[in-house]
């Protein structure tokens, strides 16, 4: 194999892949309870290894890759989760009947003013950046020099002010 500090070529990723990937997306699809999604993100771990996104330890590299795929696997997961939180706490009008597209953004509206008053400067950053820019809970980590959970209670921070607005302007 190679050391830590050179690329692996291009048959050693080869070999890998045929080793690994079944059980890579197995694995995937297992947590994700999708198969085509699993074989995206096993896919897409391969991709970042080829590129030299990260390096394998030479003990055990299988194993690493499998971490990878489950870590890979644990991002998508709280995506989901935030994303179907997000449509669950700001559901303008669940009632079956048809709410008039005024209505709708007159109320998004007032929600979008409420945010800028309610929230932390540092909340409605972080709330922007993830629902305005679609940006990963990482990359909004990185932009603003603070941890991924940090984010990630900035978010709960926010939809829980937002739901409760949501609540009382019925």
């Amino acid at each position: 194999m190679t050391t830590n500090n050179q690329m692996l070529r291009k048959d050693e990723v080869e070999r890998l892949y045929r080793s690994c990937y079944g059980r890579m997306c197995r694995l995937a699809g297992v947590l994700l309870n999708d198969d085509e999604e699993g074989r995206d993100v096993a896919s897409e771990v391969f991709a970042r290894l080829s590129e030299g996104a990260f390096r394998l330890p030479e003990d055990n590299a299988e194993g690493y890759l499998l971490s990878c795929v489950r870590n890979r696997c644990l991002d998508n997961i709280a995506k989901m989760k935030v994303k179907e939180r997000m449509i669950r706490h700001l559901t303008l009008n669940v009632s079956p009947t048809v709410v008039p597209v005024v209505e709708r953004e007159q109320k998004i509206e007032r929600m979008l003013c409420y945010a800028e008053r309610a929230l932390t400067p540092q909340t409605l950053r972080v709330f922007s950046l993830r629902y305005e820019k679609q940006m990963s809970y990482r990359e909004i980590a990185l932009q603003l020099a603070i941890s991924e959970t940090a984010v990630y209670k900035h978010l709960s921070q926010a939809l829980l002010k937002l739901k409760k607005f949501a609540d009382n302007d019925e």
